[in-house]
């Protein structure tokens, strides 16, 4: 019997848990050899990129990465996984290698698994959240500013990018909650079928159309001579998001759910806080839009919310009034959930030490001897000279 994997038999069939501490940041500081900080974060993106690019392939259980603040206790970052079956048959083998992809981190990392009982039933339950909210991709939505469009409203929902210099303002305000809270990012690896890529390409083109001036008959009468119209400035913003969605959908990639979670009375600050740092690299791309906080309107979407933090799924609730229009298909609220390894990094992300320390005190360690080998650092090692001679098979790449 595995210690690391706890299985389960219910009602609704066999589930198997399991978890991952991350003991420690490597301090990065002593490898830098005065590259720039921020080249230090590009390559720390880059590894937590293929890290999830990895786990995105797994395809069966769900994934949390969950940053717990406890008072008096430095931060503390656990890899959960949750795998479920109807039958017990191979459970327990799927999800010791399950495991073992998750354990799989990147070198700016330590981790080891956690074993008993007692110490992953912890990690999945810290505490019973009294205050809870949701961290959701903004929807973008306008009326047609053209007499020739037939529908009511337009909408568009733009990607998170990460931004890997805000992750210690994240971890700062999450250490001064001053009571037990959690940030946990759900990641469910799913398959997207080609159509769907093919469908959002279809919506570019339309909407391609309308941001270029053309003509066009109004419905009064077919009889009437085309009036010139001008180009929807909305318009020309959606065929850029839905090009890009078409493109970045495709194969395997995420349901994606961010939670901040709170034992106490639920800080409205702390949520907007974190959602207003995950969103400033969306807020890049379209100016003056951000990431969204949502609360539970009803008890019933409450109690999916905390049960999908417990079984690590990714629930369908509340969302933004336009999905309730019949002018919207119901399809395109998909865009709300996905995300692909390099936009899922904008919230999943492990702890990058570039200045040798982190906020609530998470702990970093000096870089092991071997730090240089084939997937360690790039630049120099401890104690090289000012020549900065770069280890040439790992070097800091540029994120796209």
């Amino acid at each position: 019997m595995n210690e690391n994997v706890l299985v389960d038999h219910g009602f609704t069939g066999w589930s198997a848990r399991f978890a991952v501490r991350v003991t420690s940041a490597v301090d990065l500081s002593a490898l830098r050899g005065g590259r720039p900080v921020d080249e230090w974060y590009r390559w720390a993106h880059r590894a937590d990129v293929e890290y999830l690019d990895r786990l995105s392939t797994v395809v069966g259980p769900s994934f949390e990465l969950r940053w717990l603040a406890e008072p008096g206790r430095p931060l503390s970052l656990t890899l959960l996984g949750r795998l479920a079956r109807r039958t017990g048959k191979r459970i327990e083998q799927d999800a010791a290698e399950a495991l073992a992809r998750l354990a799989d981190v990147p070198p700016h990392v330590t981790a080891r698994p956690l074993a008993g009982r007692a110490a992953i039933e912890h990690a999945f339950d810290p505490f019973r959240p009294r205050g809870i909210a949701e961290i959701r991709k903004p929807c973008l939505t306008s009326r047609p500013q053209r007499p020739d469009v037939p529908v009511r409203v337009f909408v568009a929902v733009p990607p998170l990018r990460a931004l890997p210099g805000t992750w210690p303002d994240v971890l700062g305000l999450l250490a001064a909650a001053g009571r037990p809270a959690m940030l946990s990012v759900g990641l469910v690896p799913t398959g997207v079928a080609p159509s769907f890529g093919q469908y959002l390409s279809l919506i570019a083109n339309q909407y391609g159309m309308l941001g270029r001036p053309g003509r066009s008959r109004t419905a009064a009468s077919r009889y009437v001579m085309p009036g010139r119209v001008e180009g929807d400035p909305f318009a020309t913003v959606a065929e850029r998001l839905y090009r890009d969605a078409a493109e970045r959908y495709q194969g395997t990639v995420f349901r994606l759910r961010i939670t901040v979670a709170t034992a106490g009375p639920f800080d409205p600050h702390l949520a907007e806080g974190i959602a207003q740092r995950l969103g400033r690299g969306l807020a890049q791309d379209v100016p003056g839009q951000s990431c969204l906080v949502e609360h539970p309107a009803v008890e019933r979407d409450r109690a999916l919310l905390a049960q999908s933090v417990r079984a690590l799924g990714v629930p369908r609730w509340g969302g933004d009034e336009v999905w309730g229009s019949t002018d919207v298909p119901q399809a395109l609220r998909e865009l709300c959930e996905l995300a692909d390894p390099v936009e899922a990094t904008a919230a999943a992300w492990l702890p990058a030490a570039v200045d040798g320390s982190l906020p609530g005190s998470f702990p970093v360690e000096p870089p092991a001897a071997d730090a240089d080998l084939p997937g360690g650092f790039p630049g120099p090692r401890p104690g090289d000279d000012d020549s900065r001679t770069e280890d040439k098979r790992v070097s800091p790449p540029v994120v796209p």
